[in-house]
């Protein structure tokens, strides 16, 4: 088998690059069974192909473009075709006329993000800026300012999926017709208007440029090509900018180059931006005779893929043509010179310097002057350089369709118990169905493990802690064993993301940031931290020294819920291990396989044999057992009230063990009448309480709203609301997944009922969806006319279900706010800073966000006032937990 035969989708998904370097090398023109092109890999073939279009036609028969979005389009044709969809096209989108309008148009799409990025701290750097950025710039400039970003968010994968889908998989192609009629159905109208009352937008320019005045083009002539322009222009702009920023960020002393000067960098940074990652990397053309390239033959008709990523990293042109460098002066690169169609090089140039210059001018001049690699800046989501490559296989949700359908279809089969550092079955021999909420089947199995397993695990905990090899480790060899467990968590990301979703239902968008690669950020930050933690020595007379010294507090049992196991699991195992602790982990019974993965992944990063051990079964068993363990040090939980509440109890009926809580809670969400953003508000405010079917608990699930927009902000609420698409959470299409269990789903329908029988209004939503796929499926779920006594306004859910109240003053706001045993989470809307502030202080709650809804990042604690528990996860105060203080009084005499 021959190199290109043996590659595959999946490599080409992982990383491009170094297949294009071995194939420029050993074979630069190829056939690739795996996606049935020819591969053209060097800059003097893919500059032929370029070149020669009456050899190599952009007519292509087998063109998933055509097949998904109909033809002709402004990629697949040649001739008067192609002319006459360039003369529509070209006078809005020529390089210097975007030029006179990017500036004003993006820049005042760019500053909001960038402001809100500053305020969090944080961001997932192409979910949160660069995609919406590159996103809603395109639809403004085409006329579609109406449409919302989760709406293009949705076209954008869907429309992917045909476009990639060379394989024709049937699945993929559902999504993509089903999105490519809804794209149609929603332009149709705004294209018949134009046709009428032209404008200045792209669509307009598009319907009556380069024709007779007073005529216009068909509007089925244009809909394919408008498909084209909406998914080419909403990714590659925006994942050009992002690599952008991932090569300064990667190259600290290029990064101080364009902080310095940011007129004259930003352009060359530009450039080799779309040099080093070229977001558009692939033009297919078809053959129209036999021809001979680069050493072989390839047949009259065909399928050609120009690789212009490969070409732009050709040895032979460019120098060190792997490494991103600003002051590299070799000439222009394939994406700037071959200009194929008016979406690569200079439109490309155009529309993304303008957000990498406004982040580089915003977040780079915000922060402080310093050395090192992005010194001073916010804590972006950045992906590592070899994880950029936006190729024709790559998507920037970082994981693709083909990889989530082939892992979930991974047998699974009986998962044992991990104790020890050896995987073992339940002394009693006994199993526990895994059932799936996605179609309510069972698809793998766990041990039930009892009082004699939770006994083994402590046992092999306390052994090892005794032993020393992890309690007393130096912290350099505990950074380096924690370090490499994060990267370990962060290389399997995809397969703990999917195992999880087939879990627990989250949907697979949210399931893996929010899962493996959270997971995988906290364990990172403290390993950071081990080595920053230090004692104390007290003020004492000269003659005495008094040391406070941290210890471990020995072994520490950690139960975690079901709806983030990964996530919230790593705000309690990492600073417990971070601090020298042994720990024995009860994982949810309906979410167990993530954390048995997970203590694998530990073991081979290197922790010592019984210092992470894992513990399945049922919470009234295993969980009491663990809560009563005469040599369990201190428990850490996440959970529902009541057990909340037995876990005090049992340590007090043991050995007053050490217990920390978090509770839940019913948040309230309040906004004023003077909200910055009213519109935006409003999707937040859905999401914030519907994603993960809104399990979630800080989610916020009580939302008070000023009486003055009480009626327009409910429109906005509703509109957010119905465009979120409930469907499989493996589908990277779907808004919202399952319900984690159909126990949990009756529990959900219950409250609706009740919610009914008080006096509530119901708005949308309140009953089972999708029961065809056997899954449990709920319909987002809104209620307003809810009063405080109501169950609804008091007690948590912990599903999608929305209660809205009314409130006319502020100090209104905050009794309805804290009118509840809860104290967890909180939000506020406004746009009067001295509000903003007294709410802060007003409201009862562990976190009040202000003109957002989440995103808090692992740099700041989490946890409750009241009734929502006591203890913080999160930040380095949650490592205070977890040690003891030692006093040395030492007499000097």
């Amino acid at each position: 088998m021959s190199f290109a035969e043996s590659i595959t989708v999946e490599a080409l998904e992982a990383d491009p690059y170094p297949i294009y370097a071995q194939l420029r090398r050993s074979a630069p023109v190829a056939f690739v069974p795996a996606v049935n092109l020819w591969f053209v890999t060097r800059w003097k073939d893919v500059e032929s192909v370029a070149k020669s279009p009456e050899i190599f036609s952009a007519v292509v028969g087998t063109s998933p473009v055509e097949r998904s979005f109909g033809r002709p389009t402004i990629l697949t044709t040649d001739g008067e075709v192609h002319k006459q969809l360039r003369q529509g096209v070209d006078p809005k989108y020529r390089p210097r006329t975007v030029a006179s309008y990017a500036g004003e148009l993006v820049r005042s799409i760019a500053e909001p993000y960038l402001d809100k990025i500053a305020a969090q701290g944080s961001a997932e750097l192409m979910a949160d800026y660069f995609e919406p950025v590159s996103t809603l710039s395109l639809a403004r400039s085409l006329g579609l300012a109406d449409v919302d970003m989760p709406t293009l968010r949705r076209w954008f994968y869907g429309l992917a999926q045909g476009v990639i889908n060379f394989e024709n998989d049937p699945k993929r192609q559902e999504i993509a017709d089903a999105i490519s009629a809804e794209v149609g159905a929603a332009v149709q109208p705004t294209l018949e208007r134009l046709t009428r009352e032209p404008d200045d937008s792209a669509l307009s320019h598009m319907l009556h440029d380069g024709i007779p005045e007073g005529s216009a083009r068909s509007i089925d002539f244009l809909m394919p090509t408008i498909k084209v322009i909406l998914l080419g222009g909403m990714q590659e702009p925006g994942h050009g900018a992002g690599s952008i920023l991932v090569g300064l960020l990667t190259h600290p002393e290029q990064l101080r180059q364009v902080r310095g000067d940011l007129e004259a960098f930003v352009p060359k940074a530009v450039d080799e931006g779309l040099r080093w990652v070229a977001p558009i990397g692939t033009q297919t053309r078809q053959t129209t005779r036999d021809v001979e390239l680069g050493g072989a033959i390839i047949p009259a008709g065909a399928p050609v893929a120009a690789l212009v990523s490969s070409a732009s990293r050709d040895e032979s042109r460019f120098s060190d043509p792997d490494r991103f460098d600003i002051a590299r002066d070799e000439g222009n690169h394939a994406a700037l010179r071959l200009r194929p169609s008016f979406l690569l090089g200079p439109f490309l140039r155009a529309r993304a310097d303008v957000p990498c210059g406004t982040l580089a001018a915003g977040a780079l001049s915000r922060s402080a002057a310093g050395s090192g690699q992005g010194a001073g800046l916010p804590r972006l989501g950045v992906p590592r350089a070899g994880d950029t490559s936006c190729s024709l296989w790559s998507q920037s949700t970082m994981i693709s369709q083909d990889t989530i359908d082939t892992l979930s279809k991974a047998e699974v089969g009986a998962r044992q118990l991990f104790i020890d550092g050896t995987q073992m079955d339940a002394q009693g021999g006994a199993s526990l169905p895994v059932i799936s909420p996605i179609d309510g089947r069972s698809f793998a199995s766990i041990a039930d493990g009892g009082a004699a397993d939770i006994d083994r695990a402590v046992v092999s905990a306390r052994k090892a802690f005794e032993k020393g090899s992890w309690s007393r480790a130096t912290p350099a060899f505990r950074k380096k064993v924690l370090t490499k467990f994060a990267e370990l968590v962060e290389k399997h990301a995809p397969e703990l993301a999917v195992l999880g979703v087939r879990d627990n239902g989250t949907e697979i968008n949210m399931a893996y940031k929010a899962e493996p690669l959270s997971a995988a950020g906290t364990i990172r930050y403290y390993a950071e931290a081990i080595d920053k933690v230090y004692g104390e020595i007290a003020p004492t007379a000269d003659n005495v020294l008094g040391l406070i010294h941290k210890e471990p507090l020995g072994v520490v049992g950690v139960i975690v819920p079901w709806n983030f196991p990964l996530m919230i699991g790593a705000w309690k195992i990492a600073p417990a291990l971070a601090a020298g602790n042994a720990i024995v982990v009860k994982p949810p019974e309906i979410a167990s396989l993530t954390l048995l993965r997970l203590a694998e992944l530990a073991a081979e990063a290197g922790l010592p044999e019984g210092v992470f051990n894992v513990v399945t079964g049922s919470g009234s068993v295993a969980g009491e057992a663990l809560g009563l363990h005469m040599d369990v040090d201190a428990i850490a939980f996440t959970g529902s009230g009541p057990v909340g509440r037995r876990l005090l109890e049992y340590s007090a009926r043991s050995n007053l063990k050490r217990v920390f809580l978090e509770l839940g809670g019913k948040s309230p969400n309040i906004v004023f009448a003077n909200a910055p953003d009213l519109k935006q508000a409003a999707v937040v405010s859905a999401n914030g309480i519907f994603r993960n079917s809104g399990q979630v608990c800080v989610a916020g699930s009580r939302l008070l709203v000023q009486a003055s927009i009480y009626d327009s902000f409910m429109d906005e609420l509703l509109k957010a609301t119905t465009k979120l698409k409930v469907g499989d959470p493996l589908d990277l299409s779907s808004d919202i997944g399952a319900v984690s269990s159909a126990e949990q789903l009756t529990k959900n329908l219950g409250f609706v009922a009740k919610a009914e029988e008080e006096g509530a209004r119901l708005v949308t939503g309140g009953e089972r969806i999708l029961t065809e796929t056997g899954g449990s499926y709920m319909a987002p779920t809104i209620f307003d006319n809810v009063t405080e006594e109501m169950q609804l306004a008091r007690e948590e859910v912990f599903g999608p279900v929305l209660g809205v109240l009314r409130f006319e003053t502020e100090e209104e706001a905050v009794r309805l706010a804290n009118a509840t045993v809860y104290g967890l989470a909180s939000a506020v809307w406004t746009s009067n800073l001295s509000t903003a502030h007294r709410m802060v202080r007003a409201i009862n709650a562990g976190v009040v966000h202000v003109n957002t809804y989440g995103g808090a990042d692992i740099t700041v604690p989490l946890g409750g006032f009241k009734q929502s528990g006591f203890g913080r996860d999160k930040s380095l105060h949650a490592i205070e937990k977890y040690t003891d203080l030692k006093t040395a009084w030492i007499a000097l005499g």
